[in-house]
């Protein structure tokens, strides 16, 4: 099976074949193909020492178990003398590149791991059966469906947009309130109004950072462990099934997408919306 047609099968390489792909087991259960008994068989059919094969047969090729062998691709012996198989060029012609290459299945497993281009295609696909045209009309369609799933998408994601911008600030900031000896003296002139040391002991980041620190601490502290009970509290909303912000905003983005193409399957638009990112 792992040989081309062409070959030539002596009685002993055949007789090697009947051996080696002998079955293991009579039922091919998933527990049988991961066993470690089934695991020590199949590498040492791999590893088996091909020299005496040839030794006894200059014509024979190193079979292969047939549990490793596909209907695709052909067998060629490299420079080390190892038998690999490799893809055919109608194997390599065939490859899907994009999703709309790929037959429903793939597409079907793709979209149960969450990938949004394999749910887009499959909406496309969807189009196409409702609407009975052909994929280029239904990828105009989509287009419509796409614009109004971000319809008003910019308006969504003004907190985050808020949060990124104080948080990328903040940590910016934070620098030079504690090192920046000018800084950190204007910001203690106005805010803190602390004792200032000596000259000496200013000299360096180091001792600015120091000083700093004492009024710097406690703010930094706080706001740490604060977020950190937020991260912990958004956990615990997620145990109990508790939509945060983000959810809640796609769910109705996927309600409103679902009233406005009623002829669609409203399950299919669900999902493609919720997979979506915001902006």
């Amino acid at each position: 099976r792992g040989l081309s047609s062409g070959s030539i099968l002596s009685p002993f390489t055949s007789s090697l074949l009947q051996k080696w792909t002998r079955p293991v087991a009579t039922v091919n259960t998933a527990r049988t193909l991961i066993s470690p008994a089934y695991k020590r068989y199949m590498k040492r059919v791999q590893t088996m020492d091909r020299s005496i094969i040839k030794e006894k047969d200059p014509y024979a090729r190193t079979p292969l178990p047939l549990s490793g062998i596909s209907d695709i691709g052909h067998n060629y012996s490299n420079s080390t003398g190892s038998v690999v198989r490799v893809p055919t060029m109608g194997i390599a012609r065939s490859m899907p590149i994009e999703t709309r290459d790929m037959d429903n299945e793939s597409l079907l497993t793709l979209a149960a791991l969450d990938v949004k281009e394999a749910r887009a295609e499959m909406l496309r696909r969807h189009i196409m059966s409702v609407d009975n045209v052909e994929y280029s009309d239904a990828c105009k369609i989509f287009d419509q469906i796409e614009k109004k799933n971000k319809h008003n998408s910019s308006f969504a994601g003004i907190p985050h947009r808020i949060g990124l911008t104080t948080a990328m600030c903040a940590g910016i900031l934070s620098f030079p309130m504690c090192f920046h000896h000018d800084t950190v003296m204007w910001f203690n002139h106005y805010f803190v109004t602390a004792d200032i040391p000596e000259p000496k002991d200013l000299e360096t980041w180091l001792e600015v950072g120091s000083w700093a620190w004492n009024w710097m601490e406690p703010p930094l502290g706080q706001i740490s462990f604060f977020l950190l009970c937020l991260q912990f509290a958004r956990a615990q909303m997620d145990n109990l099934g508790i939509k945060p912000y983000t959810s809640k905003v796609k769910q109705l983005r996927a309600k409103r997408l679902v009233e406005a193409f009623p002829r669609y399957d409203p399950r299919m638009l669900t999902e493609y919306s919720l997979t979506e990112d915001l902006l």
